[in-house]
């Protein structure tokens, strides 16, 4: 009986622990596709607004975090130079 409760409850971990896992994957998918679409948006808001986007704003926006790009999108309509989005 002991024994068999104790399986039972390894089992019960194990499958949350899987849960908890497959959420949490899920959640960094949900983030990383989030982060590449504002990147995508801000790379071409930058190329129609400005022209030639030089290849240190380049990677400077393929090392960004979401948050980042969200304030460079909302910075970008007050900018009156390229420099000014990423001051």
């Amino acid at each position: 009986m002991l024994v068999e409760t104790i399986k039972e409850s390894q089992q019960q971990y194990r499958q949350a622990g899987l849960s908890q896992g497959v959420a949490r994957q899920w959640q960094q998918g949900v983030e990383k596709g989030a982060t590449d679409v504002a990147r995508s948006i801000l790379q071409r808001q930058l190329q129609r607004r400005f022209g030639h986007v030089p290849p240190h704003i380049e990677a400077q926006l393929n090392a960004a975090r979401l948050d980042e790009l969200d304030q460079w999108i909302d910075r970008l309509f007050d900018s009156l130079t390229i420099g000014e989005v990423f001051r």
